[in-house]
């Protein structure tokens, strides 16, 4: 079974509507060092790529931010989801401080097109590393969202005093 998970781990999932720009950044990682570390997939749908995720989850998931009616961040919340769940890259051809800020919010990397081979290869390994480091599993992962979502108004000190008030 640990052969299993360790084929899991070894793949990258590329997502992008554009056939283009899936040709490309396919071709220039096979051209890199990444080849020889991951078996690269692709796909050309949010459909597609939902299924592939579900099915055999990769250890990384690239994808554009624009997949049709749905986008690369709602991919990788999705897969986060799953345990283990995929490092991501949101790809763009522009530049987008919103996004750029709610893929870190996610734990993903936000990169604009061009970008080098270089700094995608940097993004993918900084990413698993601090991943296998701190991955913790999907149910604490929870609790801590949780934790950290107040509630916007609630104040149970005052909730108290305001109904001793009334007695």
């Amino acid at each position: 079974m640990s052969s299993e998970r360790d084929t899991r781990r070894r793949r990258i999932l590329l997502v992008d509507t554009n056939a283009r720009a899936l040709f490309a950044l396919r071709a220039a990682l096979s051209r890199s060092d990444i080849q020889m570390d991951f078996d690269i997939q692709h796909a050309s749908s949010f459909e597609a790529a939902k299924s592939a995720l579900l099915t055999d989850p990769p250890a990384v998931l690239i994808a554009d931010v624009r997949l049709g009616s749905f986008n690369g961040l709602h991919l990788l919340m999705l897969g986060q989801r799953l345990h283990p769940p995929p490092f991501g890259i949101i790809t763009s051809d522009f530049p987008d401080a919103i996004l750029d800020s709610e893929a870190q919010r996610i734990g993903a990397v936000y990169l604009v097109r061009p970008f080098p081979v270089a700094e995608l290869w940097a993004a993918i390994s900084g990413g698993l590393a601090a991943s296998a480091h701190s991955n913790p599993s999907v149910p604490e992962r929870r609790l801590k969202q949780r934790r950290q979502a107040p509630i916007s108004g609630f104040n149970p000190e005052r909730r108290v005093a305001d109904r001793r008030a009334r007695v």
